[in-house]
């Protein structure tokens, strides 16, 4: 298990923090894998520095972009989603 560290801007941070957001999608350049944990770091990127804030999840679900969606007929449904990203499912940490 790994525990990333990651920047969240916070307009997405202030979403997440109240529970209207449980998902968050990256660059998949961390290879973020099912039971890892992260860490959002409130960014303010009008100042251009971390407020200070911190929430920290399970990584509960990893949808990943695909590499050769125009020829697979079974990644249609997840064609708007490009390769080298991940969409990430939150859940709390017990």
């Amino acid at each position: 298990m790994n525990h990333h560290h990651v920047k969240c801007w916070t307009q997405y941070f202030n979403d997440v923090d109240r529970g209207e957001k449980r998902f968050d999608l990256r660059k998949n350049d961390r290879d973020y894998k099912v039971d890892d944990q992260i860490t959002l770091q409130e960014w303010d990127p009008t100042r251009g520095e971390y407020t200070g804030r911190r929430l920290t999840f399970r990584i509960c679900y990893a949808l990943r972009g695909v590499t050769d969606w125009e020829n697979d007929a079974a990644t249609i449904p997840m064609r708007g989603l490009r390769a080298g990203y991940v969409i990430l499912g939150l859940a709390e940490v017990p």
